[in-house]
């Protein structure tokens, strides 16, 4: 009778293993650093609206920090300087170059969020996002600070 309660036990456990593995949690790492142009915009697109107008093209950018080395970053920006609040909103997707891999980022201007699109190398399998806002502390009106978490996948 001890080993049939025993078996059940063991059996049950077993069930259960995969349940709990599935609701565990994937341990994040938090991220931090900044990214910077290091050249002039390359347009591609411009076009004039009513409140202003929409930028396309790309910029060589630098990352620093949790993600480190040079990016390009594509963006579509509506810029109205003509509103009530003038600004840039739009998607910049950044091409981080690592030395053990490279990331896609999807940065939205108009929130100050980014989130990774995609991995490759040691990044594969990666997910994360986080916020972004301007540096303060420079006088450059391109440098930013992004902050976040990642966790991989197994």
């Amino acid at each position: 009778m001890k080993k049939k309660v025993l078996v059940i036990a063991l059996a049950v456990a077993m069930l259960a293993l995969p349940v709990s593995a599935a609701f565990a949690t994937k341990p994040e790492i938090v991220v931090e650093g900044k990214f910077f142009w290091t050249g002039l915009p390359v347009l591609d697109v411009e076009k004039e609206t009513p409140n202003g107008g929409i930028l396309r093209g790309t910029v060589p950018l630098m990352y620093t920090g949790s993600f480190e080395g040079p990016a390009v970053g594509e963006f579509i920006w509506n810029v109205h300087p003509k509103q009530e609040e003038p600004g840039v909103t739009g998607n910049n997707l950044h091409t981080i170059d690592t030395a053990s891999g490279s990331l896609v980022l999807l940065l939205t201007m108009g929130n100050g969020k980014w989130r990774i699109i995609s991995g490759t190398g040691d990044y594969e399998n990666i997910h994360g996002k986080g916020t972004l806002m301007s540096d303060e502390s420079t006088p450059a009106p391109m440098d930013f600070i992004y902050t976040g978490t990642v966790h991989f996948d197994p």
